[in-house]
């Protein structure tokens, strides 16, 4: 029972902690979140991505995601013809923290692959959260050879909801309100067959 006292009790401060400084969006010093290189592999019949989110994690955000309440970043994945500019193919999937404020430690879900990882600490965590590792974002039916491709990756943050404040906070400012794009290099359809 004291636990969960203590629990919400923490919830509490932080909240009031975050409500205190996001009152003037203003004053947030976001930072500005970017790509690394887009990597793609072909892997038997399935074209895989992985990439990495560096820049976006900051000592506001920290305080967030030890609010204890679930915080998600969300990615778009779109296979975009060049010569169309059209997608062929989107995918979207998500990353999720949430502090266990009596345990004290974060655990981690990345959608795409249906993996949780808990017991981390908050470094760990952070790590995992930005990881796009793996993912397989078409097929070899998916694309035309003689065509060519590339893979554009955005990442967002939605608003949230915090015990303790009347408006829902919105984590785009500790990113600038800019959302992440990277696109990779051109690729031919007939990528498999190479």
């Amino acid at each position: 029972m004291e636990e969960n006292v203590f629990a919400l009790l923490s919830k509490k401060i932080v909240a009031a902690v975050i409500a205190i400084g996001s009152m003037f969006y203003s004053t947030i010093s976001g930072v500005i979140p970017q790509f690394e290189e887009v990597n793609l592999e072909a892997k038997g019949d399935r074209l895989v991505l992985s990439t990495r989110l560096v820049n976006c994690f900051s000592e506001d955000l920290d305080r967030i995601f030890s609010s204890g309440q679930e915080i998600q970043i969300h990615f778009l994945v779109e296979v975009i013809g060049v010569n169309t500019d059209e997608a062929i193919h989107e995918m979207t999937f998500y990353h999720s923290v949430e502090y266990s404020l009596v345990e004290q430690i974060y655990e981690v879900f990345c959608s795409h692959h249906g993996e949780r990882r808990d017991g981390l600490s908050l470094e760990e965590a952070k790590v995992m959260l930005a990881e796009v590792d793996e993912i397989a974002v078409a097929g070899s039916r998916d694309l035309s050879s003689g065509e060519e491709y590339s893979v554009l990756v955005t990442a967002l943050m939605e608003e949230i909801d915090l015990p303790g404040m009347d408006e829902r906070l919105n984590l785009m400012f500790y990113w600038s309100s800019q959302k992440p794009v990277a696109t990779s290099d051109p690729f031919e359809g007939d990528i498999f067959r190479q």
